[in-house]
């Protein structure tokens, strides 16, 4: 299930239920991911400017190649997940960030049991990246916030207009404020500049 951004923006904030969305294969056919979001470009039907997707990871192997893109990668699920990104080791904890170009040498070297990563994939050239909030905070959610183009729940009590959200449910900001609030929660802010 993917969804194409329109033009002008929704007028309140949207929730995704990530745990609906159905999963697609890889595009190497190693792995499953569920589209969370997709901005295409302005009169574009197939240029992507950014993407945000939830992969399954169970075994060891390489990622599919991304040219043109850059990456980042939330640690979804508490467990640890070891990857070597052109030759370099990196062991990621529940909620570590880590980044890349998206045609790296990227692949699993260990996994116990199934991680599952959130992935932030952005047209090179563009600003983006992902933050962890942690613990108590009431945010306003609205697409004037600069740069920030969703919102996803990790961990602990989380609520938008007072609707609960679950984990990995993603929030898309609209026209209208909303209000996000977080009770001893993790939640990832997702942030690309787009033009």
């Amino acid at each position: 299930m993917s969804s194409a951004h329109q033009p002008s923006a929704p007028v309140a904030a949207r929730v995704i239920r990530t745990a609906e969305l159905a999963p697609q294969p890889w595009a190497n056919g190693r792995g499953r991911t569920r589209e969370v979001y997709r901005q295409l470009a302005a009169g574009s039907t197939e240029s992507t400017l950014w993407r945000l997707s939830l992969a399954d990871i169970e075994a060891t192997g390489p990622f599919s190649s991304l040219p043109g893109m850059d990456r980042y990668l939330l640690s979804a699920a508490p467990v640890r997940l070891r990857l070597s990104i052109d030759g370099t080791e990196h062991e990621l904890r529940h909620t570590q960030v880590v980044s890349f170009a998206g045609d790296a040498r990227v692949s699993t070297v260990a996994v116990e049991g199934c991680a599952q990563a959130l992935n932030l994939m952005v047209r090179t050239g563009l600003r983006g990246g992902i933050e962890v909030l942690r613990g108590d905070a009431d945010l306003p959610v609205t697409v004037a916030t600069a740069a920030t183009i969703a919102y996803v729940v990790l961990d602990g009590t989380v609520t938008l207009d007072g609707r609960p959200l679950r984990r990995l449910d993603a929030v898309l900001p609209g026209a209208e404020e909303s209000a996000l609030v977080l009770r001893d929660a993790v939640v990832a802010r997702i942030q690309v500049e787009v033009p």
